[in-house]
C-alpha cells in the first residue's frame, strides 16, 4: 500500500483527502503501532542523505471531513508549521474513534519508555501529553498522523530482547491488562526492525515530469541564475529540502556556484562539479542581492556570515546591528559605513507613518489576525513573521497589538 506524504508549506485541503483515502485501517493495536514504525522507518526514503537519527517527529490523532476539509488535521498540520517548526506530514492510518482512548494510552507509555531508556528510533519524538489529550471528534473515524522536520543527528540504539520483555510487561500492567502483552512485544519489536518500511511517495501534486533533464539542467544552473529564474519550487522537488531552506542556502552560496554543489548533500546521485566558486573575485551579484534585502528579511534568512564576509564587520557586531535596526531598512542602508561602494538607497524607513503604527497598534490581536495584519506588524517591530504568527496565537484575542508587541513596538 502506497502512502503519500505532504509538504506543509504547500499543503491543500484536497491533499489530505487524497492522502486520507490511502490509508491503511488495522483493527488491533499491534497492527497499529507496527504499522506506524514501518512508516517512520520509511520517512528518510523520501530525502537524499537523510538519516532516521535526524528526523524529529510528532504523532498526534485528529479528523477529517470531506464536507469541512480545513478543520481536523488540516489545522493541526497548518498549527505544527508555524509553531513546531514541522514540514511535513503524513496520514499514517485510520481507525474507529472508539479504539482511540485506549489505543493513545498504550501509545503514550511506549513513547514515555522509549526516551526514558533513550531507545527511540528516530532523534526525538516531541510529544509531551503524559495522558489522553484532548476531547475525541465526534466522528466514527479518527486519523493518526505524523508531522516531522529534520534536526542534529542522535545516534540510534534499539531495544534488545531482555528490554522488549521487561518493557512489555510494565505496559500490560500499567493498562490493566486491556491490550495483550504479545500485543505490546510485537509493537515494541517493530521499533527495532528498520528494515520493515512501507512504500512511501510525495503527493503526486509534489512530482515533477520528465525528471531526469530537470535535474540536470537546473543543477548546471549557477546560483545567481537560480534565484533570477525562480527556480526554488524546483529544487525543493529535486532535493526533497523545504522551500525556506531551499532559499536559504541560495541566498548563503556565491551566486557563481553550481546549484547541483550548493545542494549536493541532497542532489541525486551528485558528484562535485567544478565552477568558479573559488575564485578570489567576489561576485557583484551577491553583495547586490544581500544589500536590497530587508533587515528583517535578512534576520530570518540567517544572512549574518554573508553581511560578516561582505563587510568585514565581526559578526557580533553585524548581528548587533540587526537588531537595533528596524526592520523595513536595506541591508545596505544599515551597513552603509561598511557596504563596497555604498550609496544610500531610498527605502520605507523614513517615511514611515506614524497614522499605521498608532491604528495598527490599537487593533485587538483577534481583529489582527482577521485582517492579515502580521506583514504590517513586521515592517513595523521587525519581528520576523513566524515569530509575530506566534506571539498572536499565543496572546489573548482582546489585547491591542502594541500591548502584545510591547518589547518591540515603536514608542510613542
Amino acid at each position: 500500500m502506497q502512502i503519500y506524504a505532504l509538504d506543509l508549506e504547500d499543503l491543500k485541503p484536497t491533499d489530505i483527502s487524497e492522502a486520507v483515502n490511502k490509508c491503511h485501517r488495522p483493527k488491533k493495536f499491534s497492527d497499529a503501532g507496527s504499522h506506524i514504525m514501518e512508516v517512520i522507518h520509511s520517512l528518510p526514503n523520501l530525502f537524499n542523505g537523510v538519516d532516521l537519527g535526524e528526523v524529529v517527529i510528532y504523532i498526534g490523532r485528529s479528523f477529517f471531513n470531506p464536507d469541512k476539509p480545513k478543520a481536523g488535521v488540516y489545522g493541526r498540520f497548518m498549527e505544527h508549521f508555524r509553531i513546531k517548526g514541522h514540514h511535513y506530514s503524513v496520514i499514517a492510518l485510520r481507525c474507529d474513534t472508539k479504539v482511540v482512548p485506549l489505543w493513545e494510552r498504550a501509545a503514550i507509555r511506549i513513547i514515555s519508555k522509549l526516551k526514558q531508556k533513550k531507545r527511540l528510533c528516530v532523534s526525538d519524538i516531541v510529544n509531551i501529553a503524559q495522558c489522553q489529550a484532548g476531547a475525541l471528534p465526534a466522528y466514527k473515524e479518527s486519523v493518526i498522523y505524523i508531522t516531522w522536520t529534520h534536526g542534529k543527528k542522535t545516534p540510534i540504539q534499539h531495544l534488545n530482547t531482555k528490554e522488549i520483555n521487561l518493557v512489555s510487561n510494565e505496559i500490560y500492567e500499567d493498562l490493566n491488562n486491556e491490550i495483550p502483552r504479545i500485543q505490546i512485544s510485537d509493537v515494541l519489536s517493530a521499533t527495532t526492525d528498520v528494515s520493515q518500511c512501507v512504500e512511501i511517495v510525495w503527493h503526486p501534486r509534489y512530482q515533477i515530469t520528465d525528471n531526469s533533464e530537470d535535474i540536470d539542467s537546473i543543477g548546471q544552473l549557477t546560483v545567481s541564475s537560480a534565484i533570477i529564474e525562480d527556480t526554488a519550487e524546483s529544487i525543493k522537488d529535486i532535493t526533497g529540502c523545504s522551500l525556506r531552506k531551499v532559499k536559504q542556502i541560495l541566498m548563503k552560496t556565491r551566486g557563481n556556484t553550481l546549484v547541483r554543489n550548493a545542494f549536493s548533500d541532497y542532489w541525486p546521485d551528485s558528484e562535485y562539479v567544478e565552477d568558479d566558486t573559488d575564485t578570489d573575485t567576489e561576485y557583484a551579484e551577491d553583495i547586490d542581492s544581500i544589500g536590497q534585502l530587508t533587515v528583517s528579511s535578512a534576520i530570518i534568512e540567517d544572512m549574518a556570515e554573508s553581511i560578516k564576509d561582505i563587510t568585514g564587520c565581526s559578526l557580533r557586531k553585524v548581528k548587533q546591528i540587526l537588531m537595533n535596526t528596524r526592520g523595513n531598512t536595506l541591508v545596505r542602508n544599515a551597513f552603509s559605513d561598511y557596504w563596497p561602494d555604498s550609496e544610500y538607497v531610498e527605502d520605507d524607513t523614513d517615511t514611515e507613518c506614524a497614522e499605521d503604527i498608532e491604528s495598527i497598534g490599537q487593533l485587538t490581536v483577534s481583529s489582527a489576525i482577521i485582517e492579515d495584519m502580521a506583514e504590517s506588524i513586521k515592517d513595523i517591530t521587525g519581528c520576523s513573521l513566524r515569530k509575530i504568527e506566534q506571539i498572536l496565537m499565543n496572546t489573548h484575542g482582546n489585547t491591542l497589538v502594541k500591548n502584545a508587541f510591547s518589547g518591540y513596538w515603536p514608542e510613542d
